[in-house]
């Protein structure tokens, strides 16, 4: 259904140790679908390295956090750039330094908007959007993603920072009208 509004769905995938949430999807239960809507998935796991062949099969874009893993090198080295695209994760208390040596090596970076990464509905945190502004001066023409916390005010204020895309949730699916929602925000 949400092809008719949307071009992509990012699907949270969590192991329960990463982040304190687990779910239970797998890439099965996805393969069948067929659709014009492109799928990214978010990989808040350890050793997100251990997932990716699960996932890349299906996944038109995979998210990973620099925090979960030692081999960042051996998954840029492992994706087949004109199959899936990698983005690298960052929580909100990791300092942008983690991420400087990958910049030129990923197809986009997202910066998370909140504290507690992995149930909807958290409050965003005022405190990254000059994480926003001073990654787009070392990262200017790079995808800057804000996921977590993304409601119409913060979407705003995100944009204004610098961001190009935003993961939004809770701000759509918890309202009475999500496709109303949906349609506020595509305004923007």
């Amino acid at each position: 259904v949400v092809e008719d509004y949307v071009s992509w769905v990012h699907l949270d995938i969590m192991d329960g140790k990463f982040a304190p949430t687990e779910s239970n999807l797998t890439p099965l239960d996805l393969e069948l679908l067929e659709g014009k809507t492109k799928l990214e998935v978010h990989l808040m796991v350890d050793d997100p390295e251990e997932y990716l062949t699960w996932w890349t099969k299906i996944a038109d874009r995979v998210i990973v956090h620099i925090e979960a893993t030692e081999n960042i090198d051996n998954i840029l080295a492992s994706l087949n750039p004109h199959h899936t695209k990698l983005g690298v994760a960052l929580l909100l208390e990791t300092p942008l330094e983690k991420i400087q040596p990958y910049l030129d090596k990923v197809d986009f970076v997202q910066l998370m908007g909140i504290r507690e990464i992995g149930s909807h509905g958290k409050k965003f945190e005022p405190e990254v959007l000059e994480k926003i502004k001073n990654l787009r001066t070392v990262f200017p023409d790079g995808i800057i993603q804000i996921d977590g916390g993304i409601n119409l005010e913060t979407s705003k204020e995100c944009l204004e920072a610098g961001a190009s895309a935003l993961v939004v949730g809770a701000a759509i699916w918890n309202t009475e009208n999500p496709i109303a929602s949906l349609q506020d925000f595509l305004n923007i």
